[in-house]
């Protein structure tokens, strides 16, 4: 039997390869402004803002050139994580290559790159683990002979979800498919919590 090789110390940006699996698919989708702090939901699995903005404030400039990550590619990550979960667990049995990554090789990259920054070991939650995983399944598929289609079928398996979207981070558009990178920052949800926070004039 020949021995598996890792891919998963690659080295991936976070959110740099993301494009290739989400950024145009045609999803049957609606909006999220129902479930209030919801960014998204994905088969009633909801991506919560609060997760989000711990992504964003979480990662480490060094990996994301300097900047923080725009908000749109970590909605993006979270929701395409179980379906390309689902893709590396199925094509690493394809592979000589192990293809998966879970929230501890995540941290183990997370680790590396604070020690190489100077710092010492940081907490990170759950959401940034899953963003960082994510990454690295995609880069690894991505390096390999099955990309094109293990990508797609990943694409295929977000269409046939049931995924919904936060206006502040993507649009619907006319044939229901799902669009990424129309940031809102002034939407406000029409919640009831909302209105008792806004102050009256």
């Amino acid at each position: 039997m020949t021995p598996r090789t890792s891919t998963r110390a690659s080295g991936a940006r976070t959110g740099a390869v993301v494009g290739a699996v989400v950024l145009s698919l045609g999803l049957s989708a609606c909006s999220a402004a129902g479930r209030p702090g919801a960014a998204a939901v994905v088969d009633g699995r909801v991506v919560a803002e609060a997760d989000v903005q711990a992504a964003v404030s979480e990662l480490p400039l060094e990996i994301t050139q300097g900047t923080r990550v725009d908000p749109v590619q970590i909605v993006s990550l979270l929701v395409a994580a179980d379906a390309v979960e689902a893709v590396a667990r199925e094509f690493t049995e394809q592979s000589p290559a192990d293809l998966f990554a879970t929230d501890e090789d995540a941290q183990e990259f997370l680790d590396a790159v604070d020690v190489e920054a100077g710092r010492g070991p940081q907490e990170y939650s759950e959401a940034t683990l899953q963003v960082i995983a994510t990454n690295l399944m995609l880069s690894n598929l991505q390096q390999t002979d099955v990309a094109a289609p293990a990508l797609q079928e990943a694409i295929t398996g977000l269409q046939d979800a049931d995924v919904s979207i936060n206006p502040r981070y993507g649009t619907v558009g006319e044939q229901g498919e799902l669009q990424f990178g129309d940031f809102r920052r002034d939407w406000l949800p029409e919640t009831a919590t909302d209105a008792q926070a806004t102050p009256q004039g």
